[in-house]
């Protein structure tokens, strides 16, 4: 249960003290990275280490070998990071700022000894005794897509330390006793900038970089300034030059819907310009392109994750994204300019209203995580819906209507309730925007069989299959199954919608928090069918919060609970344990602005 986790956690549990063991680690990561170049840690064991570009495949793993157990700590007002050893070594890990390099500071009280697994993708050449050199042909996979560009890579030890091949991907990387250092760049070009400016210099700037950074964010109070802090750090170091955001250790893309919570959690900590960079980011790809799909490449334009159905939800999330900035103080002239990309996003979404209400994104989160079927995809969504009413209703206010599209609003807006309110609760999916005969015959997506990406083909239960299952395996006639999951009747509170009535919403959460005092757990399917998206402690806090519920307290310390020891939270969740992606931007955001939230609800 999850009172019995909560009360194992002390409050230093909020530090960013990773207590790492070889065997049977908690798997917490924390980041590293300066726009140009990221790393994932899990302690002292370099997990991934990738970039320019940040869309880019990881090098490969550094993994520690004879040291069972170590403590990684966050130096407080940076994003350096100090590892001290069972056997009374130490290592500083950072990423310079100025340069796509990490250089690890290696003090080492007797032989150390790392091994290196190289990434299937690239081929080495020993350049010196010190040094070898990565390259990655053009196809490497950025996500699961080929991309158009070479990747380049070199690690070097300073004059002790030796590095041997022992075959085509590992590599044994052994330093003496005493102070070593060991630099992986893009190039060696890059290592000998850095050791020419000298790692105090570096070290100082690097300083620096992060106190600046830092200082701009808002006060906050004293009680969760420590997390508050891990976590503008742990989004900034994961922001591309370009302002693309990390999903997170397994998703080198940039998420449209995960850009919104991050901006909503950038915007409530007071980084400002780091949640305009997101939107400007979109709106370059839009002018070249076009279009806007559900993820995007970082650093190097044009490779994009498309999902089924990437002209509603996230298209939703942009305009509402843009008026949360304006209101901010974003400004006028930086609303304007991004005008011709939100109606263009607008627009897009009207063309899949069906008796007014509009489908879910094949990524959308309760589909991806297995609490909705993947045959309701052309259900209505309630949070799609809700999404585009209620951008639309700021963009036709801002523009006095000069595209007329108030009509539609209040069409939208009138059948609403008679499309996803029922018996005084929100509705996820309403099958009744789609009759199956109307489906598309064919799509871009998920089998719903073997789960693989490909174009598939609608069978006659209207179920859709790749060509390696169409023929093969055959799937029922989909059931008109209606589903009220826990997120969505969250959301118009984190969104700020208005087209439920608050006594529906009231109502709503008062049931939740009595099924939550009842079972002390959070599934994201009420009926129990799978574990806890991270997110939705951070929603179900903020709901609590915003109708005054008491339990709001209880959820607070809920939340500050799951943060693991690197400051994160995580993608899912179940019995308060973490699964899926860890060091996740979009829920640490999303339940950061939740908890701040409570916060400024307090009486002062």
């Amino acid at each position: 249960m999850e009172a019995e986790w909560i009360e194992q956690l002390g409050e230093d549990s909020f530090m960013n003290v990773k207590h790492w063991k070889r065997v049977g680690d908690d798997g917490a990561l924390h980041v590293l990275g300066n726009g140009q170049m990221c790393a994932y840690e899990e302690g002292p064991v370099i997990e991934q280490v990738f970039g320019p570009p940040y869309s880019g495949i990881s090098l490969g793993r550094l993994a520690l070998e004879g040291i069972e157990t170590a403590e990684s700590v966050r130096t407080p007002g940076t994003d350096i990071w100090t590892h001290s050893l069972a056997d009374g070594s130490r290592m500083t890990d950072l990423i310079d700022s100025e340069q796509p390099c990490l250089i690890r500071k290696i003090e080492a009280a007797g032989t150390l000894r790392f091994t290196l697994a190289l990434t299937e993708w690239f081929t080495a050449v020993k350049d010196t005794e010190q040094r070898w050199l990565f390259h990655a042909e053009k196809g490497s996979p950025c996500y699961t897509h080929p991309s158009d560009y070479e990747l380049f890579h070199c690690i070097e030890g300073s004059a002790a330390v030796r590095i041997e091949q022992t075959d085509a991907r590992t590599f044994i990387l052994s330093v003496p006793a005493g102070e070593h250092f060991l630099w992986i760049a893009s190039r060696p070009q890059t290592v000998q900038a850095v050791k020419d400016a000298g790692y105090a210099a570096c070290v100082e700037r690097t300083r620096a970089y992060w106190a600046a950074f830092l200082a701009r964010g808002r006060k906050v109070p004293e009680q969760v300034r420590e997390i508050c802090e891990g976590v503008a750090v742990l989004v900034k170091a994961q922001q591309g030059l370009d302002g693309g955001v990390l999903a997170g250790f397994f998703y080198h893309m940039a998420y449209v819907r995960d850009q919104y919570g991050v901006s909503r959690g950038l915007l409530k900590l007071g980084y400002l310009e780091e949640a305009k960079a997101i939107l400007s980011y979109y709106h370059r790809i839009w002018q070249r392109y076009g279009h806007i799909k559900n993820a995007q490449s970082i650093g190097t334009p044009g490779i994009f994750h498309i999902h089924e159905n990437d002209e509603v939800e996230i298209t939703g999330y942009l305009v509402v994204q843009a008026f949360d900035i304006y209101k901010a103080g974003g400004g006028r002239a930086y609303l304007d300019s991004l005008l011709p990309m939100l109606k263009w996003a607008l627009e897009v979404q009207m063309k899949h209203l069906k008796n007014d209400m509009l489908p879910f994104n094949g990524d959308e989160t309760y589909i991806a995580g297995g609490f909705l079927p993947r045959y309701a995809m052309y259900d209505g969504s309630s949070e799609a819906t809700m999404l585009f009413l209620t951008g639309l209703d700021q963009y036709i206010a801002y523009t006095n209507d000069s595209d007329g599209w108030s009509v539609v609003a209040k069409r939208v807006r009138a059948r609403y309730a008679e499309n996803f309110v029922r018996g005084g609760g929100l509705i996820t999916n309403n099958p009744a925007r789609l009759q199956p005969e109307e489906y598309p015959a064919e799509r871009w997506g998920v089998c719903e069989e073997c789960c693989h990406m490909a174009v598939l083909k609608k069978t006659a239960a209207a179920r859709y299959l790749c060509p390696d299952c169409y023929g093969k395996k055959e799937l029922p006639v989909r059931p008109r199954s209606v589903f009220q999951l826990t997120s969505a009747a969250f959301a118009p509170l984190f969104i700020g919608a208005d087209v439920v009535p608050m006594d529906v919403l009231a109502g709503m959460v008062n049931e939740a928090a009595r099924r939550y005092e009842e079972n002390h757990a959070l599934p994201s399917d009420p009926e129990g069918r799978g574990g806890t998206v991270g997110y939705d402690y951070g929603f179900f806090l903020n709901a609590l919060t915003k109708v005054g519920h008491p339990l709001a307290a209880e959820l607070y310390k809920t939340t500050l609970a799951l943060v693991d020891e690197a400051g994160a939270w995580s993608e899912y969740y179940r019995d308060g344990k973490s699964y899926g992606c860890r060091c996740r931007p979009w829920e640490s955001a999303i339940n950061i602005y939740a908890v701040l939230t409570y916060l400024e609800s307090l009486p002062a």
